[in-house]
């Protein structure tokens, strides 16, 4: 007996699925609706798409606020769109290659397009590497007399983004031919903020022959970490204290004290994140020292006590370290609001009065009140110039979260991230950028920068020979 072939869909495509939904699945209140608001925060998005688009601004809103900002991968953003869009409102909705191709030229658009031309502009500058044979220079900037008006520590979407250049070379003649080019864009910069590094320093030497009348400052936080390397490496506790760290951290991996073990220290800039281990520390001593911690664990406390009791051989030196830190979290923390400025070292004294009584902490103080202090000098009277590059560092983390994986094979596209990460996405700004840039533009700005991807390399090294065989 033939088996009853089940009843084909009898939609051919897609398209035609979904215009089915939409016409017999309405949801109980349409996307414009008051109820819906609190999902599609700007229902006047809705109803128009950008030139060449089918989908609509608020969806393509959504979908880089979700990217940029929450944040989701390409495929978590779409995934969860499908969910809510389609699902219940029955909307088509993007793939994440579409999002990936809007953030792209989010960002080409930002990198672009014209500045205005003044002269309080203060450029953030620091190199990203992901190969050792290609760095990436980040120039990014800020107008200093808005930063005044609403003074507070940076965050992206403050920033411009100026110049995203990779490169084989970064010697000090090519940044400075490189700051060049940012010249045009915004005019001779009143100053320039960087990390210490020192290509950099060379670079921005060369610069400042041509244009002495900028600044060059650098950023408190890598300079606290330098004072305290200083200090630190020459602290024999310190050595040892790290040491039996690591014997520990080995101890405890998978026992039933892999809770208690310490974090690892970062051979990169470690003196840059001394606060996790240091708390470790003291919460280690007030686990030792109170019973009734224990007593969820289900760990006896021999074990414990064996493993870590020469944490009590360190009770002094933890303390005077986390003055230490101490110290530095309030320089940096004033820097970041208040800037280099005449009366810079004279407040930051008095602030740091409290913090002194030992000869270390004592001279951490002094040092980075000298520093505060030379830094200053270049201010004007009743001006304040910036003073910590963290906004900077966080926006090169957010580009390598946005590269993902491929960020192991070297530079992509996906960099250009960075700078889309500065724009806030309104429905103007977004108009603007798809309206501006094409896809095709996106591909000559890569061959352009990028030139052959990894990638493209690999496969061209290990294609098979045209009169070989197939393996496997």
């Amino acid at each position: 007996m033939l088996r009853q072939k089940p009843q084909r869909d009898e939609f051919r495509n897609s398209n035609d699925r979904r215009q089915h939904k939409k016409e017999s699945f309405s949801p109980v209140e349409p996307p414009g609706s008051a109820a819906a608001s609190s999902i599609i925060p700007t229902p006047e998005g809705w109803d128009r798409s950008p030139s060449g688009h089918s989908y609509p601004l608020g969806l393509i809103q959504i979908f880089l606020q979700l990217v940029l900002f929450a944040p989701l991968s390409l495929r978590g953003a779409a995934a969860a769109i499908q969910l809510i869009f389609e699902n219940i409102f029955a909307l088509p909705t993007p793939c994440a290659e579409a999002g990936r191709l809007w953030i792209l030229r989010l960002g080409l658009h930002e990198l672009t397009c014209p500045k205005e031309h003044a002269d309080d502009w203060v450029w953030l500058v620091d190199h990203t590497i992901q190969l050792d044979s290609v760095q990436c220079l980040l120039v990014v900037g800020v107008r200093l007399r808005q930063w005044e008006q609403n003074r507070r520590p940076l965050e992206h979407h403050d920033l411009h983004c100026l110049l995203l250049e990779p490169g084989m070379e970064s010697t000090g003649e090519v940044i400075c031919e490189q700051l060049g080019h940012v010249v045009e864009r915004t005019g001779v910069p009143r100053a320039i903020l960087t990390d210490g590094g020192r290509n950099l320093h060379k670079g921005i030497g060369l610069f400042r022959e041509v244009h002495p009348e900028v600044t060059h400052s650098s950023d408190v936080l890598h300079q606290a970490a330098l004072c305290l390397k200083k200090i630190l490496t020459k602290d024999e506790r310190w050595n040892e204290f790290l040491r039996n760290c690591g014997l520990s951290r080995k101890h405890c991996a998978k026992t039933a004290l892999a809770f208690l073990s310490p974090p690892v220290v970062r051979d990169q800039a470690r003196f840059m994140n001394l606060e996790a281990v240091l708390k470790w520390a003291a919460d280690m001593r007030r686990f030792l020292n109170d019973p009734t911690l224990n007593d969820g664990s289900h760990v006896e406390p021999w074990k414990v006590t064996i493993e870590f009791k020469w944490i009590e051989e360190f009770t002094d030196a933890i303390e005077q370290w986390q003055r230490l830190l101490a110290i530095v979290e309030q320089v940096v923390h004033y820097v970041r609001w208040e800037g280099y400025h005449r009366d810079a070292a004279r407040e930051m004294e008095q602030r740091l009065a409290e913090l002194r009584g030992d000869a270390l902490g004592d001279q951490l103080i002094e040092e980075l009140t000298e520093f505060v202090r030379d830094q200053s000098q270049a201010a004007m009277p009743d001006e304040r110039l910036l003073g910590s590059t963290e906004c900077l560092e966080s926006l090169i983390g957010k580009g390598k979260r946005l590269e993902g994986q491929q960020s192991r094979s070297g530079f992509t596209k996906m960099i250009l991230g960075m700078a889309a990460s500065v724009v806030t996405p309104t429905f103007h700004a977004i108009q603007s950028a798809l309206a501006a840039v094409k896809t095709k533009d996106l591909h000559a700005w890569a061959i352009e920068n990028l030139g052959q991807s990894v990638q493209a390399k690999r496969r061209l090294a290990f294609a098979p020979s045209a009169e070989g065989t197939k393996t496997g």
